[in-house]
């Protein structure tokens, strides 16, 4: 009893700090600020299918299947034949948990989670403790029955089945989906040598990559995408969108993030995408080039393997066999961080920043969504963006009052600091629904670091998702 209560007790004061350090506002502002949250109807369920549930129903690798249900096997000998009460629970739990995470991912249309066969790994030493019994069990049984067969020792038999396993394993091998496979080329070549990213270059752009579902009749959801770049893969050493980029420290338009904004959700689905792709919660679409768009949001390259007569053709990379190639473009007119706009229109809601970002040069004019910025702004005379470690770097000079529209997702979480010390105005405001707009006078010196966290800012994320809610609500 005395050990009972002095659990209890440390129960309580765990969950005592968690709410001192502001923690339920830290994650309530992940779960909330995020695209999943506000845009929950127009995502593609794809945890509703039996792959995602467990990896027993991952058939396109049955070893996975042979191994869980010989697990199984073994589990259900030990529940018959052992009294030890533990075994029986972790079998009883192993069932129950693939019985109502199926549940839940396939009759509940608003789960929106990740997939459940990303938590069934902590069922794994359960698997192999259940395998192990099977073994032990095939052994026995074995002997038993197969006079003319027996071990000299039962390391025999485990050694045949290490064997049988490593020849099993053997079907892994064949995907090379691996970071030390992925291969430079001429593509990447470049645009590494002229947007990586590293602390204290300046910003050059990014590059936005539409391969695969461009123009195809094929649905738009990331299955296909993804067996597209796997094949991309295969056949160039890169995938042109993510991991083959990021690898070189090349910055994307694409992301693959569990809290993706809703602002930038709405803007890529909207502009970046057609009507018939399925998005999912943590990975954007890009299937239609819009150059306006692009441009505004700091996109420098474009890869696609369509001829896009837009921009300026940089190289190409072609497959022998397959005949598949890969353009690479480069707009002219960038947000470099170079946007200084000397007109200002009032959105008041979604509806009306689509209506207005239809038809505007973002060079020349901003979107704003609150009356915050009264004073009549000029082009600034000089800009510059550069990287930080945490944030950027922004350096600036105007005649009088100016308006810079950074390629930069806006963000309660920003932290400005001046550089300068100077009294002179220099503000963040949020422009064109997703960007950080510096409004400032004569020079600036401004570094803007994100802050977030348990200790730091830990309430940002659920001004953010105030903000949105607002903008929304305004609809």
């Amino acid at each position: 009893r005395k050990i009972f209560k002095a659990r209890v007790c440390a129960l309580i004061a765990i969950i005592l700090s968690l709410v001192l350090l502001n923690n339920p506002e830290f994650l309530a502002g992940l779960y909330l600020y995020n695209a999943a949250y506000f845009f929950q109807d127009e995502f593609w369920k794809h945890q509703a299918e039996l792959m995602n549930v467990s990896s027993f129903f991952y058939f396109a690798q049955p070893f996975s299947a042979v191994l869980i249900s010989l697990s199984f096997v073994g589990g259900l000998i030990s529940f018959r034949q052992e009294k030890n009460n533990l075994i029986h629970l972790a079998f009883i739990f192993s069932v129950l948990f693939i019985f109502f995470a199926g549940f839940i991912m396939l009759s509940l249309p608003f789960y929106q989670g990740p997939s459940s066969s990303y938590f069934e790994r902590i069922m794994f030493p359960f698997y192999a403790i259940y395998f192990v019994r099977f073994v032990e069990y095939v052994v026995i049984w074995g002997e038993e029955n197969f006079k003319k067969i027996r071990f000299k020792s039962r390391k025999d038999f485990s050694l045949m089945i290490i064997l049988l396993f490593i020849f099993m394993f053997r079907e892994f091998e064949n995907n090379k989906w691996h970071l030390e496979n992925f291969q430079k080329n001429e593509i990447t070549q470049i645009l590494e040598e002229k947007i990586r990213v590293s602390s204290g270059s300046p910003f050059n752009g990014i590059v936005a990559t539409f391969l695969g579902l461009q123009g195809s009749q094929e649905d738009g959801t990331w299955n296909n995408q993804v067996s597209y770049d796997y094949e991309t893969f295969v056949e160039f050493g890169s995938d042109f969108r993510s991991v083959g980029l990021w690898k070189y420290n090349i910055p994307t338009l694409f992301q693959y993030s569990q809290t993706i904004s809703p602002e930038l959700y709405y803007v890529v689905s909207r502009f970046l995408s057609r009507e018939e792709d399925l998005q999912e919660r943590n990975k954007l679409l890009l299937t239609k080039i819009n150059k306006n768009i692009l441009e505004a949001l700091g996109v420098r390259f474009l890869i696609t393997e369509k001829k896009y007569p837009k921009a300026n053709f940089i190289t190409s990379v072609s497959h022998p066999k397959s005949g598949k190639e890969i353009f690479l473009y480069e707009f002219d007119n960038p947000n470099l961080g170079n946007y200084s706009p000397e007109n200002k229109i009032f959105a008041k809601n979604l509806e009306e920043f689509q209506s207005i970002a239809e038809k505007i040069d973002f060079r020349k004019t901003a979107i704003i969504h609150k009356d915050d910025i009264s004073a009549e702004v000029t082009p600034a005379t000089f800009a510059r963006m550069s990287y930080k470690r945490g944030g950027i770097k922004v350096s600036a000079k105007s005649a009088s009052t100016s308006l810079l529209v950074l390629p930069f997702q806006y963000s309660n979480c920003l932290r400005l600091e001046k550089l300068n010390y100077l009294d002179s105005l220099a503000e963040i405001r949020r422009v064109n629904l997703v960007e950080t707009g510096l409004l400032f006078q004569g020079e600036a010196e401004i570094i803007i670091d994100f802050e977030t966290g348990v200790f730091k800012r830990p309430e940002c994320r659920i001004k953010d998702f105030s903000d949105f809610k607002k903008i929304l609500n305004k609809m």
